[in-house]
């Protein structure tokens, strides 16, 4: 529900400069259209790199990949 108030915000803002003759209805859908498709791909962005994996033996849920195990042989 708090996502929602940014957005509650534009439709303020576009309906006062309509209303105050400062834009047109088209420029005022251009923005909000650029402005939904750009939140859209990136909070799409952001969701597929928070996937979370299936839960571990202990059935937590790991949000971020095992660190690497360390080289066991140090020959050189």
């Amino acid at each position: 529900m708090l996502g929602l108030l940014p957005l509650g915000g534009v439709l303020a803002v576009g309906c006062q400069r309509f209303m105050a003759d400062k834009h047109h209805v088209e420029d005022i859908a251009a923005g909000l259209a650029i402005g939904l498709s750009t939140a859209a791909l990136f909070y799409l962005q952001a969701r597929a790199s928070l996937q979370l994996r299936p839960p571990d033996d202990q059935g937590r849920h790991a949000t971020h990949a095992a660190p690497a195990a360390a080289p066991t042989d140090l020959e050189g």
